[in-house]
């Protein structure tokens, strides 16, 4: 019988410019606060994508593509 643990995706975070870590952060503490996302210390992290709306708003996406590579 074999058997296989996969090691936990871990992907750095993309460098992203302040005008948009200041939109990220904004959105994540209203987030929280609203209790749609709780704070984690899981292992695995996947990489934070600013999508821009049709409106000119943006809006938080998580790039799972890498962990959907392995699943």
């Amino acid at each position: 019988m074999e058997h296989e643990i996969k090691t936990p995706i871990r992907q750095l975070p993309r460098r992203i410019p302040p005008h948009q870590r200041e939109i990220i952060d904004e959105q994540l503490k209203e987030s929280v606060a609203n209790g749609r996302v709780e704070e984690s210390q899981s292992p695995w992290r996947s990489r934070v994508v600013l999508v821009r709306r049709h409106d000119v708003s943006y809006r938080i996406c998580i790039d799972y593509r890498k962990l959907n590579l392995c699943t």
